[in-house]
């Protein structure tokens, strides 16, 4: 209860845990925070399976995310994609007739044409 109450309204906590316990602490996070705000649970690879066990080994382990309140949380995405502008100009530069002043992948300054990536 005290971890709910120190979040501001916004705000969201991570639990990292193993598959032996993964249920119980759930079951605990859901009586603290509400299983409306669960927000997700990501599996991660913490090791390699190993091709000699006697038995399957427990390769990845999770964590928990919930929010003090699903509807506003804050959060900043992880994987966004970005277009620089060195990338733009690069494929500009491959896909067009260009002159080689203007291109910064070229070192020449002659005009050549590219054929485009099959």
């Amino acid at each position: 209860m005290v971890a709910r109450d120190l979040l501001t309204e916004t705000g969201s906590v991570f639990v990292q845990i193993g598959d032996e316990n993964v249920h119980l602490v759930r079951c605990v996070m859901d009586e603290v925070f509400g299983s409306e705000n669960v927000m997700s649970l990501i599996t991660f690879r913490k090791k390699e399976m190993s091709l000699g066990a006697k038995h399957l080994d427990s390769v990845s382990d999770y964590v928990l995310w919930y929010a003090k309140n699903k509807d506003v949380v804050k959060y900043r995405q992880l994987f966004g994609r970005r277009q620089s502008r060195e990338m733009v100009t690069g494929i500009a530069c491959k896909l067009q007739t260009v002159r080689a002043a203007n291109c910064p992948l070229m070192k020449s300054t002659t005009t050549r044409r590219f054929q485009q990536p099959r």
